[in-house]
């Protein structure tokens, strides 16, 4: 979420749902219990953006969102795969050769041949990983197969 909506929306949301006000001070707010559903709606209020697929895809699916990537010739296409048809609107970061760049998604990336690509560099998004899942399944066999 902070990275999707920034540091400053991201800081003041978190202060509205906590303290009940984007300006607390000693003396100036009381103490408070926010829901999932407060913090949604004042996320959209900050920002100015309906958020609901993020919220409805993290917090109320059960599966992850799963990032698909496809190569045809000289360009990469993006798409998300989520529990139930929705628009999922989260953006990814594409590093091309040495060039990171923020990608919208659904959205398709220019790949010369040869440059190698990494898709979320960074690790910033939260999504479904196929060798995640190898992994746990490989460290959880007994140790005779291995």
């Amino acid at each position: 979420m902070r990275w999707l909506i920034g540091d400053a929306a991201f800081y003041e949301s978190v202060r509205r749902l906590v303290y009940g006000r984007p300006d607390p001070r000693p003396g100036n707010f009381r103490p408070r219990y926010g829901s999932t559903r407060d913090f949604e709606a004042i996320v959209a209020r900050v920002t100015g953006k309906d958020y609901r697929w993020f919220f409805d895809t993290y917090l109320r699916d059960r599966a992850l969102p799963e990032l698909l990537a496809t190569q045809d010739g000289d360009v990469l296409h993006l798409a998300w795969k989520t529990e139930r048809p929705r628009v999922f609107a989260m953006p990814v970061e594409v590093e091309v050769g040495e060039r990171v760049r923020r990608v919208a998604v659904p959205g398709e990336v220019r790949v010369p041949a040869g440059v190698h690509v990494t898709i979320d560099p960074a690790a910033r998004v939260l999504r479904r990983s196929v060798a995640v899942e190898e992994y746990q399944a490989w460290r959880t066999r007994p140790t005779t197969s291995r």
